[in-house]
């Protein structure tokens, strides 16, 4: 019986062991902007084993470095850095190695792009008990608690968009997550930060009515659900309408149809290709008249505009 209790007294501490100290044996060391590393023996992996820049209190571990797949956080390798409030962990990390974390007193939240890893010994002691553990839905070995920390699901929601006419470079709205928001046109994809749930994605060019692009939320390779917005025609720029004419005159986006409604009975002409300028007969206008106007382009309207003669 004491033989058979020593044998699984040594297979305990050898499996402690193997989560206790790294098995790869660390040939090279390196740095990479703010991040020190060492390539493994096999010289296909990265251990971060460092960090050098905690400015703004978020630290965005990256995927590679040195051109290899970071697969583990060292020991102690972010220990005792007050200054971090939030960390986000890349999808292929498999072990936070011991203490990695261990006396970040001001992290308050920690996000893992990937299933739960291996974890050693005092990875997140004298951190606070308030620090919360976020995970994307459908990544698995996250229990609650987890590693003695209370862990929520991240929910990506899409951001909101803002009109966007082709008079404009620029495509804005609000998002209640603090993650960045991409905007996508074509195969080209714009970035922006979110602050006070506010972003702003300014563009090289402005584009054509009836362009398609996407907004979302982005979180690592993994985004909220892609909204399909469309680059609208700008509402048409109208001259003073007067009493008792028959005309309404202005200018809209360059080869528009322009549409006027005026007392249920509607009106259109084509605005001019080269100056935007239009010129649309009506029906006598009277004062006290509500006169809606819009125009339409690559089968895309541009909003309502009200106007009371």
């Amino acid at each position: 019986m004491k033989r058979i209790l020593s044998v699984v007294l040594v297979l305990s501490l050898v499996l402690t062991a193997a989560v206790a100290t790294p098995l790869q044996v660390q040939v090279q060391a390196a740095q990479s902007g703010d991040y020190t590393f060492t390539i493994t023996k096999s010289n296909s992996t990265s251990d971060l084993l460092g960090y050098t820049n905690y400015s703004n209190g978020t630290v965005y571990i990256p995927e590679k470095l040195g051109g290899l797949p970071i697969l583990n956080i060292g020991p102690y390798a972010f220990a005792n850095h007050t200054e971090i409030k939030r960390i986000i962990i890349p999808a292929k990390v498999g072990v936070l190695w011991n203490g990695a974390f261990n006396g970040c007193t001001k992290l308050t939240s920690v996000y893992f792009l990937g299933n739960a890893p291996t974890t050693g010994l005092n990875v997140f002691q004298n951190c606070p008990k308030s620090l919360a553990i976020f995970y994307l839905p459908g990544k698995t070995g996250f229990t609650n608690p987890w590693s003695g920390l209370t862990t929520y699901p991240e929910l990506l929601i899409p951001p909101t968009t803002n009109t966007v006419t082709d008079k404009m470079n620029t495509i804005s709205g609000t998002s209640e997550s603090d993650w960045p928001v991409v905007v996508g046109i074509g195969k080209v994809k714009y970035k922006a930060s979110v602050v006070s749930k506010k972003w702003k994605v300014t563009l090289p060019k402005k584009f054509a009515a009836g362009t398609k692009f996407t907004v979302g939320t982005v979180l690592g390779d993994t985004s909220s659900l892609l909204a399909m917005r469309f680059v609208l025609p700008a509402i048409p720029t109208v001259n003073k309408i007067k009493p008792n004419s028959f005309y309404v005159k202005g200018t809209a986006t360059k080869g528009a149809m322009v549409y006027i409604r005026i007392a249920l009975k509607d009106f259109s002409a084509k605005a001019n290709a080269k100056t935007g300028a239009f010129y649309v007969k009506t029906a006598k206008i009277y004062k006290g008249n509500v006169v809606n106007i819009a125009c339409k382009i690559n089968g895309v309207f541009s909003e309502l505009k009200e106007i009371i003669v």
